[in-house]
């Protein structure tokens, strides 16, 4: 299955998402903010379980599925990338077209949209590769745990709760950061079901 259907759904989900965080940045309603950014992660994190799924099912012993864990595994990073592009595409368009100003917005904004192209480039060396390599599981557990680590930090430090003008990147950093170690769990299941030895 490839991602390629579904990748006008997921765009339009994205701009959608961005729209409604920028409506709810300009009306100054965190709740709708909130609900426009947790809406398009739980959009890619089901789109990546309805992928993953199948695999989980099959014997990791076939050659055949192994190439398709492989493939799998960098559809993974790719829906990963897309939630980096989200957060990119939220965090200019919020602090641009809304009357919300923050100055950092631009750096963190610049940060995620140059990961995302990274894990593109990157997934596409590992395509052109003959056999299908897997990204190593050490990545994504280093993934994961640098996403768990900074949910840890922004939910202990008190600053879901802040009044200033960084509460719309708060969202995009919550929920963009459970989106990201979500994918890192059903990328490191495929991984240890279905990689070579």
């Amino acid at each position: 299955m490839s991602l390629g259907p579904t990748i006008p759904l997921l765009a339009v989900a994205l701009i959608t998402s961005v729209t409604g965080m920028v409506h709810g940045a300009g009306i100054g309603d965190n709740s709708f903010t909130s609900h426009a950014a947790v809406a398009f992660v739980i959009l890619i994190v089901t789109t990546a379980i309805v992928f993953n799924a199948p695999l989980w099912r099959k014997a990791k012993s076939t050659s055949d599925v192994q190439v398709q864990a492989a493939t799998m595994v960098r559809r993974n990073a790719r829906l990963a990338a897309a939630i980096y592009g989200w957060g990119a595409a939220a965090m200019f368009a919020v602090y641009s077209l809304s009357d919300l100003s923050w100055r950092h917005s631009w750096q963190y904004g610049l940060g995620m949209a140059i990961i995302a192209a990274g894990i593109m480039i990157y997934t596409e060396g590992l395509k052109r590769r003959t056999p299908p390599v897997f990204p190593p599981l050490s990545l994504t557990l280093f993934h994961g745990g640098a996403a768990a680590a900074g949910l840890s930090y922004l939910i202990g430090s008190g600053k879901l709760q802040t009044i200033k003008s960084d509460w719309a990147a708060n969202d995009v950093f919550l929920w963009g950061g459970i989106g990201i170690l979500a994918l890192c769990a059903l990328s490191a299941v495929s991984q240890v079901l279905h990689q070579r030895t």
